[in-house]
């Protein structure tokens, strides 16, 4: 019989789709993209419209439910509605969004972070791009 594999993906996880554990430390990715795409006809030509709404990479790693680091990695429209052309000449520009370190002695119970924390409405405001 061939032993199992090291990796192992965890789908119980519905947010992180790619995640797994290796020997307690638990690794994994997450993202969203949001686009808008529009196609109409004025006058018999055809115009496109392409946006790029919202974009979210992260990664997180943890040991054991004790102490883990978060980093998310977002975009920022630069500028206004109609412009092409924003800070630096981009009109979408990255940014850290949260980089920051938890420690769990306690579990549930307790909970110390440090970093760049996301303050305590910001997951329930996310809920609603969900």
């Amino acid at each position: 019989m061939q032993a199992p594999s090291p990796l192992i993906l965890d789908s119980a996880l519905p947010e992180h789709p790619i995640s797994g554990t290796i020997r307690g430390i638990s690794v994994g990715l997450y993202g969203d993209v949001f686009l808008h795409f529009r196609l109409s006809q004025r006058q018999d030509q055809w115009f496109s419209e392409f946006e790029l709404n919202r974009a979210l990479l992260g990664a997180y790693a943890s040991y054991r439910d004790l102490v883990g680091v978060n980093l998310a990695l977002d975009t920022v429209r630069s500028s206004g509605s109609r412009s092409y052309f924003g800070i630096d000449g981009d009109s979408i520009v990255p940014r850290v969004r949260t980089a920051f370190l938890e420690i769990t002695p306690l579990g549930r119970w307790l909970s110390l972070r440090g970093g760049m924390v996301p303050d305590l409405l910001l997951p329930v405001v996310e809920r609603a791009w969900d």
